[in-house]
């Protein structure tokens, strides 16, 4: 099974190693051989059968009622629309706002699109949410979001490239509601479309300065202009960001600070017009050096369990005394006497060891071409992108040497090709429409290094007497490795349409069919450590799959699927300022791969006595159930008062079938005795359904010239429908090991019901100074979360929440009437507002974490354009 596997794998690497070079070679071709090109990015679909040059396209997006408001292009449906005319619920933020208010992370975006919730870690750790689901966060290297990423017509399937830095952008756009009949790959909740600028023929060059609070420093520099009139134009924008971080570090490297900024990035354009080719090519790569790896800790009260009696961690001094507790606290001070001082939850402060810096990688590489054919336009997508991660994790914690060389954590890699053709209809007639094919292969590598050090059995023992079956040398050096690999190679057909049935009535239409070959294989080992006596290898053995779950295995597996996606969405326009429409739509998102399933062991301290290997009684699925979702969607967009007035409303339901969760499930085991022993086990696996249901609302109010009120709230609620084998809560779990928990009909975890930001921005001349009359500007916004509960409080006495709170960002500035010079302060959670994202009971023997939303920050920004 193995060998035909890895031949199998082989075999696929094969066929599309020289992908990249083909397909950006054949694009590059083309000119060669006579055609014209100008590369036009989704913001510059051609609105009729002769293609506009795209940056025209991008800059004549016509104002709504004034100049001073900020129109979005909309392009989730593979053309350029104004975001009234588009009968979904999409949600967009336009050039002027991300510039002027300092949009430069997921986390600003959230302040400004409330159904947008990404869980922000780090690069690794992250996802993106909407309607507040993520898909698998926390780290399941092999699996992809609910939540698509499509950056300049790219679909990017590992979450790690959502952590790139937000800059020379020209929209942010959310569209909710599974996506699949076109936009890339299927996903089962919606996906966020960013469109950076384009290269533009008429010259210019853009400077940004920002200095601020934790000694922020940022700049970034863009140029742009022709390398051969008409023909050939070039874009170069780059970027850097310095800022201290806001958790200071009590123990080890005190001078890093976590979740600082440390990072920068270049992105090249070329784009060409040829008549009726355009071609846009482009390549970026970005690197971060961050300590977003650090959190803080709290006393979670914790001192008694479910079934009301009191906590037990039981601890080992180093002279031999052992003693009860009920705290991690007071055990860790116990087995740690010199770090006894130290030992206390911090929340605003990180106590890790030597702390160290997470590394990380990315480069991008695209190439658009876009053909007018008679009156059809052919696009081609060509792209590869790379992902590397790889943490300098922290030695333990308060000065205890749990691992070394800060050598804890995941090496991550992503290789991701794709190429998408389409054809497209001119727009304008009874039925316009788009057809075409897409190809991804991805191979993601993921290996959990732990390099173990002095204090790594004492803390795995809770007993530091560093003698016998607790001596330290049995751990000490070692480095134990759980080596994951996940492959998909997709394949899929897709079109979609719109029927207009008169000026008023139309039927938009689509269909997507996917092939999916999905791989995975995981591989643990170990390696290194000092030559132990006979009577402890295996004990070692035991420690290390106590440790990471397993070790001297291999295991793989393979999943072949076809998929169906379809978009029905009817729309009725009653004038041109009111809009209904209804739609259901299915997508489906790819079975995960478990690039960390592990045997199952049946552990008892009586094998380590006997110098035996803990026996293997089972196994874990290494491949997940494709997730399917099902969604209904209805409302409205209307615009009144000369359109100074823009409101908005939707409702949704959506079912998504075999959801990809952590689970539990029961393993049993007949011991020597004849004893029949029960085991527990979490897994990656599926939920057979859950459901979403809530309303959105936005909209915008100009009631005098140059002011403008923007708002957008939603609720969202999310609810485990069938879910009878959850993992417990630590406290639950303490008391029934073997527990598995009916969460059907429960409210899903790290969910916030209401949500609402409302944000004000007025323009005004100031009047005529240094011979320039000069223009004003002010904004505020507050996004406001209600209660979010991190726990499901039936199966905890511990429940875990963060109440309500708003984030107020604000900012003014002054600039020329041409944009030339732009000068302003700004402030990001101006009241210093300290809210946690993130909440967790403690263990046996670690305190619980914690981590919170970025505190205040003012900065002033200098920008130019000449």
């Amino acid at each position: 099974m193995r060998n035909s596997i890895a031949r199998r794998r082989q075999a696929l690497l094969s066929s599309v190693r020289a992908l990249p070079i083909a397909l950006l070679g054949g694009a590059v071709a083309l000119p060669a051989l006579g055609l014209s090109f100008a590369a036009q990015a989704q913001q510059a679909q051609p609105a009729a059968a002769a293609a506009p040059a795209p940056a025209a396209v991008q800059a004549s997006a016509p104002p709504i009622a004034q100049a001073e408001i900020d129109e979005v292009v909309i392009t989730a449906r593979d053309r350029a629309e104004k975001d009234q005319d588009v009968p979904l619920p999409i949600s967009a933020i336009g050039e002027k706002k991300i510039d002027e208010q300092h949009v430069e992370k997921w986390s600003d975006v959230v302040q400004r699109i409330p159904s947008f919730t990404p869980a922000i870690a780090n690069p690794r750790t992250g996802a993106n949410g909407l309607r507040g689901v993520t898909g698998i966060s926390g780290g399941a290297d092999g699996s992809e979001g609910d939540v698509g990423l499509i950056i300049d017509n790219v679909f990017l399937s590992y979450i790690g490239f959502s952590w790139l830095q937000l800059y020379d952008v020209n929209s942010v756009q959310v569209a909710r509601g599974p996506q699949g009949t076109l936009l890339g790959k299927n996903t089962t909740t919606g996906a966020v479309i960013l469109s950076n600028n384009l290269p533009s023929f008429t010259p210019q060059t853009t400077t940004e300065t920002t200095l601020g609070s934790r000694r922020l420093v940022e700049e970034t520099f863009t140029t742009t202009g022709p390398l051969i009139p008409d023909t050939i134009a070039y874009r170069i924008s780059v970027m850097g960001a310095k800022q201290d971080g806001w958790l200071p570090n009590l123990y080890g490297n005190t001078n890093l600070k976590g979740q600082d900024t440390d990072r920068w990035g270049i992105r090249g354009q070329l784009l060409g017009t040829f008549g009726d080719v355009t071609d846009r090519f482009k390549y970026e790569h970005a690197a971060t050096n961050e300590t977003n790896n650090s959190n803080g800790t709290w006393n979670d009260g914790w001192v008694t369990d479910f079934n009301g009696q009191p906590r037990t961690i039981s601890a080992t001094d180093p002279s031999g005394v052992k003693k009860t507790f009920d705290n991690p606290q007071q055990a860790l001070a116990w087995l740690y006497p010199q770090y006894a001082s130290r030992i206390a939850p911090q929340p605003f402060a990180t106590v890790y060891t030597n702390i160290g810096s997470i590394l990380t990688h990315t480069d991008l590489v695209s190439n658009e071409l876009n053909w007018n054919v008679g009156n059809l336009t052919l696009t081609s997508v060509s792209a590869f992108a790379h992902f590397d991660f790889h943490p300098n994790n922290s030695d333990g914690n308060y000065g205890i040497q749990q691992y070394d060389n800060n050598i804890q954590g995941y090496d991550v890699g992503a290789n991701q090709y794709s190429q998408e053709l389409r054809l497209s209809s001119p727009t304008g007639e009874k039925f316009d429409w788009t057809a075409g094919t897409y190809f991804l292969r991805e191979l993601i590598t993921s290996n959990d290094r732990q390099q173990y050090g002095p204090d790594a059995v004492g803390l795995l023992q809770r007993n530091t007497t560093n003698k016998g079956l607790n001596a330290s040398n049995i751990l000490n050096g070692v480095e134990a490795d759980l080596y994951g690999q996940a492959g998909i190679t997709t394949l899929a057909a897709f079109g979609q349409g719109t029927y207009h049935y008169d000026e008023h009535a139309a039927l938009t239409f689509g269909l997507r069919d996917s092939y999916e070959d999905r791989t995975a294989s995981d591989h643990g080992y170990y390696f290194g450590g000092a030559t132990l006596a006979p009577n402890l290898t295996n004990v070692r053995t035991n420690y290390i799959i106590s440790e990471i779950g397993g070790t001297n295995f291999f295991q793989a597996g393979v999943q072949d699927t076809n998929s169906i996606s379809f978009l029905i969405n009817p729309s009725y326009k009653f004038n041109d300022n009111i809009t209904a429409y209804f739609n259901v739509a299915r997508g489906v998102k790819s079975g995960a791969a478990d690039t960390v399933a592990v045997p199952v062991y049946y552990t008892n301290a009586s094998f380590n006595t006997a110098n035996q290997v803990y026996p293997v009684v089972g196994s874990l699925p290494i491949i997940t159930q494709p997730e399917i979702s099902i969604d209904y969607e209805t409302g409205f967009k209307s615009s009144w008062l000369d359109n100074h007035l823009i409101f908005n409303a939707n409702a949704y339901l959506n079912t998504i079938n075999n959801f990809q969760a952590t689970l539990s499930r029961w393993y049993s085991y007949t011991d020597t005795s004849g004893n029949l022993n029960t085991i527990n086990k979490s897994y990656l696996g599926n939920i057979p359904s859950v459901y979403l249901a809530g309303f959105e609302f936005e909209g915008r109010y100009s009631p005098i010239e140059n002011f403008w009120v923007n708002w957008a709230a939603a609720y969202n609620g999310a609810w485990y429908w069938n879910f009878p084998d959850a993992a417990p809560a630590a406290d639950y779990a303490a008391v029934y090991p073997t527990a598995q928990l009916n969460l059907s009909h429960q409210r899903i975890p790290n969910v916030t019901p209401y949500t609402f930001v409302i944000g004000v921005n007025y323009e005004t001349h100031l009047g005529e100074y240094f011979g320039t009359n000069l223009k004003g500007y002010v904004y505020v916004n507050e996004a406001f979360k209600s209660t979010t509960l991190f726990s499901v409080p039936s199966y905890t006495l511990y429940t875990l929440q963060q109440g309500s709170y708003s984030i107020v960002s604000a900012g003014l500035g002054v600039k020329t009437p041409d944009d030339r010079y732009d000068l302003a302060i700004w402030a990001k959670n101006l009241g210093n507002v300290r809210a946690m994202t993130t909440q967790s009971l403690s263990t046996n023997i670690t305190l619980g974490g914690v981590s919170y939303v970025d505190p205040l920050t003012i900065g002033a920004t200098l920008r130019t354009r000449f």
